[in-house]
């Protein structure tokens, strides 16, 4: 056990079992015992008892190779946890409505106090909607609305700090490359309410994102909706309008108000 000088008392052991778990959730591929040892820097006895009680807890999986990769244990457990989520209980009705009324794919993803976003919550018709963007995985946040939701409500130096860090992959043709330009588009996403992109992260995709803000405007979640590019046309407008309304809706929901529904 440790207890930081201004912290709360910790197990190392515990600590270092997560560290596994994160390294193997993260990895594209399955990883030796070795490579795991030069990443975390564990001792290779106690990485190896770490790891043969992973397994025998069947949260880590052991090939015939050696080599290990995460199991869906964890996965099972995940998804118990969306539906007990307020803003899911309080989203679905909206988003199953949007996506019904519009045929797009419509989804809730809630905002992190590590200032990731992830998804607990979707509607998606099975038509007009192609190359739905992955739920999982690295944010790029300058080629997706929902990173530029995320850009805009963050504080300002932490905004700043993700956009110098973020590396500005070309995804499209489409795709904004420059932080300038990027730092333009974020502000116009505080200024009208919403963010957009257009065939920017996927080809012949749109999706729209709305903030989920607390009465203090600290985002907690984000309402996206996403179709192929020439159905977006046609709705977009309507869209946008819905897209506002109930993602002010929902934010008054979370807080305890008593919204009246224009839907």
């Amino acid at each position: 056990m440790k207890e930081e000088k201004n912290g709360p008392l910790t197990i190392q052991s515990v600590e270092r079992a997560l560290a596994i778990l994160e390294i193997l959730a993260r990895a594209t591929r399955p990883l030796s015992v070795i490579e795991i040892g030069e990443i975390t820097g564990i001792q290779r006895t106690t990485l190896y008892a770490l790891i043969n009680t992973l397994v025998a807890g069947n949260y880590v999986l052991r090939g015939a190779d050696g080599k290990l990769s995460i199991s869906s244990k964890l996965y099972e457990m995940s998804s118990m946890y969306p539906s007990r989520l307020p803003i899911v209980q309080r989203g679905n009705r909206h988003i199953t409505e949007m996506a019904l009324r519009y045929r797009v794919a419509v989804r809730l993803s809630i905002c992190t106090e590590a200032g990731h976003v992830v998804t607990v919550a979707s509607s998606e018709p099975t038509f007009h909607v192609s190359n739905v963007a992955p739920q999982g995985g690295e944010l790029a946040v300058h080629a997706t609305s929902t990173g530029k939701v995320l850009l805009a409500y963050l504080p300002p130096e932490e905004s700043r700090r993700r956009m110098e860090q973020c590396r500005m992959e070309r995804y499209t043709l489409y795709t904004i490359t420059d932080r300038k330009a990027l730092a333009l588009d974020v502000a116009e996403v505080c200024r009208r309410g919403y963010a957009q992109d257009e065939r920017e992260y996927l080809d012949d995709t749109t999706c729209l994102s709305f903030p989920i803000l607390t009465p203090d405007r600290h985002l907690v979640a984000i309402l996206s909706a996403t179709s192929d590019y020439w159905h977006m046309k046609e709705v977009y407008d309507s869209v946008v309008r819905e897209g506002l309304q109930r993602s002010k809706l929902i934010a008054m929901e979370l807080s305890g108000g008593t919204p009246v529904s224009a839907f």
